[in-house]
């Protein structure tokens, strides 16, 4: 299980790592963008890829560059895949109820996963002191 929690690195500074992370979200997207447009995938489908690379890149547990990636999706999705393509505009209230579950679901996964690594640094905080003080107690 700590091998899941984010790595923190000497020597690297930690502002860094969400820049990075966003960068490589937005290629990621651009690319699985890139994918399915050619591909023709309607916008349930293409919200679903979307949805699983959300929930991929959220698992490294910042929560700021996953809902930036988020609400870049949702542009996405809106500009390529929902009618009218090409334009920022929503006219089908089924495309209007897709775009909006998938970034509550996306907002939520990325909260529960911030939430998990939370509970998971503090289980692992207690344990380190709890074997501390039996190791002090012998």
């Amino acid at each position: 299980m700590r091998l899941l929690l984010p790595m923190k690195r000497k020597g690297f500074p930690r502002f860094w790592h969400r820049p990075a992370q966003l960068l490589f979200g937005v290629a990621a997207l651009a690319v699985l963008t890139f994918v399915c447009f050619p591909l023709e995938l309607n916008l349930a489908t293409t919200a679903f890829a979307y949805l699983i690379l959300i929930v991929l890149l959220c698992l490294t547990g910042s929560i700021i560059p996953s809902v930036a990636l988020s609400i870049i999706a949702v542009g996405c999705l809106n500009y390529f895949f929902a009618p009218p393509i090409f334009e920022l505009r929503i006219d089908s209230v089924q495309d209007a109820a897709a775009i909006a579950a998938f970034l509550i679901t996306a907002l939520v996964v990325a909260g529960l996963v911030r939430w998990a690594y939370r509970v998971a640094e503090e289980a692992f905080a207690s344990q380190e002191a709890l074997q501390r003080s039996f190791t002090v107690s012998c």
